[in-house]
């Protein structure tokens, strides 16, 4: 886990940097010739620009997949918590009690009672 989020840290910031670079050389060179092709510099900077975006996409989108389960499990952790906490302040509103007999000793213990 670890050596992954060192990859895409390492990732992102190569990411920047190129696109920095593509952006300066986007402002100072010439991507068309005359006749309306691009030049060698104007396609490697297009690929260039597409290949940060794509980079770009997938680091965000590994990010957000990353949060997103650390937040599930804070999530767990928290409800966990507030079943312990709920379980050891709720106190005893409803408790139910049952008794059994026998029959025959309780029809003998019915005929003997007096009333009070």
């Amino acid at each position: 886990m670890m050596e992954q989020d060192v990859a895409l840290t390492a990732l992102k910031a190569v990411s920047i940097v190129v696109t920095g670079i593509l952006g300066i050389v986007g402002v100072l060179g010439k991507f068309k010739r005359k006749d309306g092709r691009p030049t060698w510099s104007g396609v490697v900077t297009v690929i260039g620009i597409t290949f940060t975006m794509l980079t770009s996409v997938i680091v965000t989108l590994q990010e957000a997949e990353k949060e997103k389960e650390e937040s599930h499990k804070q999530l767990d952790r928290m409800e966990g918590l507030y079943q312990e906490i709920h379980r050891t302040i709720q106190p005893i509103t409803y408790v139910n009690l049952v008794f059994l007999l026998p029959y025959p000793w309780t029809i003998r213990m019915l005929r003997t009672m007096q009333p009070i």
